[in-house]
């Protein structure tokens, strides 16, 4: 999967599974010296190949028991490209959203949103009508169960 060493992608594919690991569970895992592991995540931290270290929340247990994909069509014509990337950098900032991508087909924009029921997804379809971020139409998909890896 990962195309930098072979060493490398065994030391980053333990991190995405669990990120606490310490290099000498790592070690353990890959078969890798514990110093080899250290110096090879500090070295992938520096080039910006790990940007950061996340938490995988169980969102039902914390009572947001929503996830929806929001599809959205927008006028571009109406921004500048300089006026896009500050419209996106915008959505990305609503309360709830998990995350924001541009994307080709269909539609422009893909949002991820968290509520922690359905009426509280209806007030952010609303509010991201009314506010001025361009948007000819949406198309939303909740999710109803999503696997685990």
């Amino acid at each position: 999967m990962f195309e930098n060493s072979n060493k490398n992608g065994k030391i980053l594919e333990v991190l995405k599974e669990n990120s606490r690991l310490s290099s000498g569970k790592i070690s353990k895992k890959t078969g890798i010296p514990a110093t080899t592991i250290f110096n090879r995540i500090k070295k992938m931290e520096k080039e910006g190949i790990i940007k950061k270290y996340t938490v995988d929340l169980d969102y039902k247990k914390i009572g947001i028991g929503i996830q929806a994909f929001v599809f959205v069509s927008q006028d571009y014509k109406a921004f500048d490209r300089e006026k896009q990337e500050k419209m996106l950098d915008r959505i990305a900032k609503e309360p709830g959203i998990d995350n924001v991508f541009r994307i080709s087909g269909r539609y422009d924009l893909l949002i991820i949103f968290r509520a922690k029921d359905i009426d509280e997804l209806d007030e952010f379809l609303i509010k991201l009508q009314e506010e001025n971020y361009g948007i000819l139409k949406t198309e939303t998909m909740v999710v109803l169960k999503s696997g685990t890896k």
